[in-house]
């Protein structure tokens, strides 16, 4: 309808809700690219030939394996140095009493890169493994 505000998207935000939004997109991403990231292993998972009882991936598909693995460890990371960083800062502040404070941006830096290196890890693994499954079916 011509002229109806869309209700998802309120025309003025507080920063708390900017951020909230920003949240649930970043969790969002990073379900999907896990997903995509186990998805991509059981595609290599597929090709995987028994040679003598041992199973064997093919050598182009070795790399996407590695940087989806990569990925899934970043991701992992993430979670955990972010958590442990904010851990320690609340618990500094809290032995002093302070209940109320600011911290640098820099706190969320190592979280942002690991998250950025778990999305182009997965990028990476997809490239490859769609330049295999091209030159392979066709």
């Amino acid at each position: 309808m011509a002229g109806k505000k869309d209700e998802g998207s309120p025309a003025t935000l507080t920063l708390k809700e900017g951020y909230d939004r920003s949240g649930e997109a970043s969790d969002k991403s990073s379900e999907i690219n896990r997903q995509l990231a186990f998805a991509g292993i059981a595609i290599i998972w597929v090709f995987k030939t028994d040679s003598g009882g041992r199973q064997i991936v093919p050598n182009d598909l070795f790399l996407p394996g590695l940087f989806l693995v990569l990925s899934l460890t970043f991701d992992l990371l993430q979670y955990v140095i972010k958590s442990e960083i904010w851990y320690r800062v609340t618990r500094k502040k809290e032995k002093a009493r302070v209940n109320e404070f600011t911290v640098s941006p820099w706190i969320n830096y190592p979280a942002d890169i690991l998250y950025w290196a778990k999305i182009i890890a997965t990028l990476i693994a997809y490239a490859l493994l769609i330049r295999f499954l091209v030159v392979r079916l066709f």
